[in-house]
């Protein structure tokens, strides 16, 4: 399916608000018990990257992510056998990606060394999909977006500049309608792109 624009999305509403609750039941009734059975306890970690460019100049924003991603899926899949592994997951910024352990840790005092081993196992994987000029900090935000028309960069995966025919770069764009942010830094999943339009339709501006 694709999602539906705020206006179009009104009348179906009350539909969505009540099935969620009734999912919400659902799920209680089938899982209240679970305390007295004594049931594992499974739990995780999630981390974010940002993927960045830099040079002699500047770092800016590289809008890589869903390529990289895609990679690393890829590369994980193969390699799903393994006891310890990653998840890679889109995240809302075209420059970002989020990465989860692939199985979950337990209760055992064993599941607390995993938690750093597959953080660094994470980030090895990662930095080894990058370009040359490549980092990829753990940041919830980049300094400089919004700052001038020149924080961002269509990269191939050699590190060159790419064409941005394929994406708007224009400010502001039809999306987010942004002054200082092209709708080309969100990532290309329809629903990131949406969320964005129906945040802005639904406040009115």
């Amino acid at each position: 399916g694709e999602p539906m624009p705020w206006a179009e999305s009104l009348d179906s509403l009350e539909y969505v608000r009540r099935h969620g609750v009734l999912q919400f039941l659902e799920v209680w009734e089938a899982c209240k018990e679970l305390p007295k059975r004594n049931d594992e306890l499974l739990w995780g970690d999630e981390l974010e990257y940002g993927i960045l460019h830099v040079d002699e100049e500047k770092a800016r924003l590289s809008l890589r992510g869903p390529e990289i991603r895609e990679a690393l899926a890829s590369k994980e899949a193969a390699h799903s056998y393994r006891t310890e592994g990653c998840q890679w997951h889109p995240e809302y910024g075209a420059w970002m990606i989020e990465a989860t352990p692939l199985r979950p840790y337990s209760g055992y005092a064993a599941d607390l060394c995993r938690v750093e081993r597959n953080m660094r196992l994470r980030r090895r994987r990662l930095l080894s999909a990058l370009a040359e000029n490549e980092i990829c900090p753990s940041i919830v935000n980049f300094p400089g977006l919004g700052v001038g028309t020149d924080f961002w960069r269509h990269c191939a995966s050699g590190g060159g500049n790419v064409s941005s025919s394929s994406r708007d770069d224009a400010i502001p764009g039809p999306l987010s309608q942004s002054l200082s942010v092209p709708d080309s830094v969100i990532h290309p999943h329809p629903r990131f792109g949406a969320l964005t339009a129906n945040i802005r339709a639904r406040r009115g501006g």
